[in-house]
């Protein structure tokens, strides 16, 4: 029994894995890994933004 559950944990986690790296690899993904194509969250498409930070030494 003890066997059965750690299989199925492992079988879990590699249908994880897999399916993590297939998203990852599709055409058209995004690679920032949190989706910012259709994030409605502002803290997202801030992260990634072609702003460079200003010099604070100015």
């Amino acid at each position: 029994m003890q066997n059965l559950i750690v299989v199925l944990i492992i079988i879990g986690a590699l249908f994880y894995v897999c399916k993590r790296l297939y998203n990852s690899l599709r055409p058209g993904a995004s690679s920032c890994g949190c989706g910012c194509s259709g994030c409605s969250n502002t803290g997202c498409t801030s992260l990634h933004s072609d702003k460079k930070p200003e010099d604070s030494k100015k």
